[in-house]
């Protein structure tokens, strides 16, 4: 009776840990009525358009909406220091990249009411970003972050992000 009940601690306990490591970095980029999509503090959000491209040996995503609040993604180092390009070209997916800072930074350029930025990169602020695959011209991946205000210190909530767009 103990060797069982072992056997159904240890197999309770393996289920869990497989659903807390469960998240973003296991990526799956739906389908996607636009270029991206995410939630702003628990609201919708929709790219209309966007692009990515190549900046030295980083890479910038820019995803416009049709609400004058966009997301810029820049994304520097993956999680081994590796700068992004070497990593995408030698498809190394997926590819983790924080977005505190260093090795990397998500941004809202909040339009409606003239120019208010926001940045992960700012005290306060946190994420992550995940390039799930680059197939051509077509990168997707998928995206979380806190952006914080320099002026203000007001945060926006940026979670469930994905993106699925061309160069």
């Amino acid at each position: 009776m103990g060797r069982i009940s072992g056997l159904i601690v240890t197999l309770l306990l393996g289920c869990g840990a497989k659903e807390d490591t469960a998240g973003i970095e296991d990526c799956q980029v739906g389908d996607l009525s636009g270029a991206g999509q995410a939630k702003f503090d628990g609201n919708g959000w929709a790219a209309s358009d966007g692009v990515w491209m190549e900046s030295g040996t980083n890479i910038t995503i820019n995803l416009e909406s049709d609400t004058n609040q966009n997301i810029n993604i820049n994304a520097k180092k993956g999680a081994d220091g590796t700068d992004v390009q070497t990593l995408i070209s030698e498809s190394q997916f997926p590819i983790v990249i924080d977005l505190s800072g260093d090795d990397g930074f998500g941004s809202v350029m909040d339009l409606r009411n003239g120019l208010d930025g926001y940045e992960s990169s700012n005290p306060g602020g946190s994420g992550t970003f995940v390039i799930a695959g680059v197939d051509g011209d077509t990168l997707t991946g998928c995206f979380e972050f806190d952006a914080v205000s320099a002026q203000t210190q007001v945060v926006i909530e940026v979670r469930e992000g994905q993106v699925k767009i061309d160069r």
